[in-house]
């Protein structure tokens, strides 16, 4: 079977061979193929043996990289929207200014690893292990349902064991499904909304905080 792995955007042949587009894309890494623009949207990249890569304005959206090896990899300017990263190792990789928005994480190992510059908006990558990072610089998470975006330089902070999930982030707090300022926290903890009383979170939501006032300052 001949693979054609082509440029996302002016559609030209990056590099062909024999086999499945991952059997493809390993040997090209191997061969150090320059992949710069390779459309890779959709692949099924379970698996594939692909560290040290240099991966430079890849679409990878959709891509399955289940159990991938990306270790010591460099993932620069890449569309990584709902790939499915279970169980990939990202182990001192470089990974900046990539989408990784609805991307799915769970045991991805990202030990080593500097996390620049990138976009998440899925729980489950929230819940990677970035305090194993080597570096995490002006990360964002975004929240689809409201559109509202929270910024990270340090490893979010989860708290569970209580009525609803609390993840803390640099600008933000997560409560649940609601994303709000800590600015807001702080107004609620002292039950001094300020805002519309029509824009205050709903009422479960609201009363969470105001039991757990001193949790903010508690975990920093």
């Amino acid at each position: 079977m001949q693979t054609i792995i082509r440029h996302r955007a002016t559609g030209t042949t990056i590099v062909t061979g024999t086999g499945s587009v991952r059997t493809v894309l390993e040997q090209a890494v191997a061969d150090g193929v320059v992949l710069d623009g390779a459309d890779l949207r959709g692949a099924n990249l379970a698996c594939a043996m692909l560290d040290g890569a240099r991966l430079r304005h890849l679409c990878l959206a959709d891509a399955n990289l289940t159990g991938a090896n990306l270790s010591e990899a460099l993932i620069e300017e890449c569309d990584m929207r709902g790939a499915v990263l279970h169980g990939a190792c990202l182990c001192e990789s470089r990974v900046e200014r990539s989408d990784l928005s609805a991307a799915l994480c769970g045991g991805t190992d990202i030990a080593g690893a500097a996390i620049i510059r990138c976009a998440f908006s899925s729980l489950s990558a929230l819940l990677m292990d970035f305090v194993s990072c080597a570096r995490i610089e002006d990360c964002l998470f975004h929240d689809e349902a409201t559109g509202t975006a929270a910024l990270f330089a340090r490893a979010p902070i989860h708290v569970s064991g209580l009525e609803q999930p609390v993840t803390i982030l640099d600008t933000h707090v997560r409560v649940g499904g609601h994303l709000i300022p800590r600015s807001v926290w702080l107004s609620i903890a002292n039950d001094n909304w300020p805002g519309k009383p029509g824009q205050r979170p709903d009422g479960a939501v609201y009363q969470f905080v105001r039991r757990h006032a001193a949790l903010l300052q508690a975990v920093g």
